[in-house]
């Protein structure tokens, strides 16, 4: 089993109803070696007093001033950071038990740390649970390509790593896929381990809004052209036509 030091980073903004939830599963995972990192974006609501409440706990960072959105919040945590690996959890989101941290390291050997670790996600839809998991090296990238990628909530990124890549902030929408194409560009190791790291809602989300859906297209592409030029022209006409498809189908509905 390998020692390692966690930081947790929840980005949040007027989530009151939710941010309680994300702070105890935090809290209370049984591996001691944390710290939990919170920026607010200025909350206009009661977010701040639940945070507040909670803040005499040693582990706790807390930041709250206005931001220009969630990759210039997550991108301001990394100046705070300290721990060998971080994990992004949104508000709302939280580990499977209070035992997934204490897992991840038992799984780690003494070797040299790979530069991402991650495992699977369960997500919570209208009609019950979906457990995703991602598999190996090959089968992120080929989901990459297709436009898919793995939740956040279940990626540990090495700290020293993700602080010189960052998160490239002229990616409204899909900063996290074109951060995650860069490392796969530049061959940074990656270690799948196949553990159930976190419950997320699925969310309707920013996609739901076909202006957001055309400009997260746009993004994914723009991010696969510049990261993988030879399948961004092979997979083009293939995507052009699922979807015109989907658009199709979206107007009959």
């Amino acid at each position: 089993m390998r020692t390692l030091f966690f930081s947790i980073v929840t980005v949040c903004y007027n989530a009151e109803d939710t941010i309680e939830q994300t702070m105890k599963s935090v809290l209370e995972q049984t591996y001691a070696n944390i710290e939990y990192i919170i920026v607010d974006g200025d909350s206009k609501d009661n977010t701040c007093n639940i945070i507040q409440k909670y803040t005499i706990d040693k582990r706790i960072k807390y930041l709250s001033e206005e931001d220009t959105g969630l990759y210039n919040a997550m991108n301001k945590s990394l100046n705070m950071i300290t721990g060998d690996y971080v994990i992004f959890m949104n508000s709302g989101d939280f580990f499977v038990d209070e035992n997934v941290l204490q897992n991840i390291c038992n799984e780690m050997h003494e070797d040299e740390l790979p530069d991402l670790i991650y495992g699977n996600v369960i997500r919570q839809t209208i009609n019950g649970k979906r457990r995703e998991c991602y598999g190996g090296r090959i089968s992120v990238k080929r989901n990459l390509l297709l436009g898919r990628m793995i939740s956040h909530q279940v990626m540990f990124f090495k700290t020293d790593v993700i602080k010189n890549y960052c998160y490239d902030e002229t990616y409204i929408i899909t900063a996290d896929f074109n951060l995650l194409a860069r490392m796969l560009k530049n061959k940074c190791s990656m270690e799948y381990i196949d553990i159930d790291v976190s419950v997320m809602e699925n969310r309707e989300g920013i996609s739901a809004n076909p202006t957001n859906l055309q400009r997260m297209r746009e993004e994914d592409d723009r991010t696969i052209r510049g990261c993988f030029p030879f399948w961004y022209v092979v997979l083009r006409p293939i995507k052009y036509i699922k979807r015109s498809c989907d658009n199709f189908h979206c107007k009959k509905h």
